[in-house]
């Protein structure tokens, strides 16, 4: 876990949720000036940092899964629509 990673891990957060401080700290429960160090890049314990990572990456699969399953569906719905 590097920094260009960690700076692409929170742009991702950013991208896929409306309020990532918010949903990360609800996930965690981690202090939301905890969360707001790690994605401004702020000096937090190590430990901390790769929670925060790793749980970033367990929300942005989920999303992404979530969306993923959401586009399937949607093409099956035009498929069946289209074959009427």
């Amino acid at each position: 876990m590097n920094q260009k990673r960690i700076t692409n891990v929170v742009e991702t957060m950013f991208g896929l949720y409306e309020k990532p401080v918010e949903v990360l700290c609800k996930e965690t429960g981690t202090s939301r000036s905890t969360i707001s160090k790690f994605f401004n890049n702020k000096k937090i314990k190590a430990f901390t940092k790769s929670f925060l990572y790793r749980s970033c990456i367990a929300l942005i699969t989920k999303k992404l899964d979530e969306e993923e399953k959401l586009n399937k569906e949607f093409d099956s719905l035009v498929k069946r629509y289209k074959s009427r």
